[in-house]
């Protein structure tokens, strides 16, 4: 059904008589929202809440409290008023980013509701930006150190009628990823996947550095692989001290090197 408008903008009303097609593709966006954040959340470490990379850039508590706040403005759009969120423990500011989706997406699944702005402002206005943020916060986990492990979100279970923080695992991981790997071109993961099915599993029995500095796993086969912690590109911490290489001593890594050379034992 088609949103019917009038007045002068930006005090124009759009009211709609039945929930339409574009009113539940906005809740199905909502719900991918909280899915998206979530993700983004789930096993970060403590001190995440308060990680700053810059003197003005938000931390994540104060993404989320902008995001809660985006949220919040959009239900103005149709119930009139304003929203300014006052600041809250990182935990609290979780439960109400979600109470506030689930808020909105059952405004826009009743049809009763005159909004103030289009279905698609809604879209390229508030719920893009809040889904930017989301991005950012993602972001921000690999900048902290704690990456957040990639996936086919075509498959990810996105239900309308879940915008909670209680979010599905991810349905289609992608079992290549490692978190001490550095992002890959686009397509790259699949010449990757394909290599490492061939490459043989080789435990750790020590470490060396190059000449450049950079620390090289030694591989019981004789071959070595760079395991460099340079961050925000690659995150090792645990390379850099004696108690982390020891930890990781046994560990296999798949070593193309000795395909190449023909060698299988």
């Amino acid at each position: 059904m088609r949103l019917v408008c009038g007045g002068p903008r930006p005090t124009r009303v759009c009211r709609t008589r039945s929930v339409t097609e574009t009113r539940q593709l906005l809740r199905h966006f909502l719900s991918a929202l909280a899915y998206r954040t979530q993700k983004a959340l789930r096993g970060a470490p403590e001190s995440f809440a308060d990680f700053r990379v810059g003197p003005t850039s938000r931390t994540p508590h104060e993404l989320l409290w902008h995001m809660t706040g985006v949220i919040g403005y959009a239900r103005t759009m149709l119930r009139g008023g304003t929203f300014t969120p006052p600041r809250v423990s990182f935990a609290e500011e979780i439960v109400r980013f979600h109470d506030t989706l689930a808020a909105l997406s059952a405004d826009f699944a009743d049809g009763s509701l005159a909004a103030r702005i289009s279905d698609e402002q809604f879209l390229h206005g508030p719920l893009s930006d809040a889904m930017t943020h989301a991005g950012q916060l993602a972001m921000l986990r690999r900048l902290a150190g704690s990456p957040v492990a990639s996936e086919d979100f075509i498959y990810a279970d996105i239900r309308p009628d879940n915008v909670s923080a209680d979010q599905p695992a991810p349905a289609a991981a992608d079992g290549w990823w490692r978190p001490d790997d550095p992002p890959r071109p686009p397509g790259a993961h699949l010449l990757h996947q394909r290599e490492q099915e061939d490459a043989i599993p080789r435990r750790i029995v020590g470490f060396h550095t190059d000449e450049e500095g950079h620390w090289v796993a030694d591989l019981e086969c004789g071959h070595g692989q760079h395991v460099r912690h340079d961050p925000p590109w690659q995150n090792r911490p645990w390379v850099i001290t004696p108690e982390g290489r020891a930890r990781f001593l046994g560990t296999e890594l798949r070593c193309r090197k000795c395909v190449n050379e023909g060698r299988r034992a």
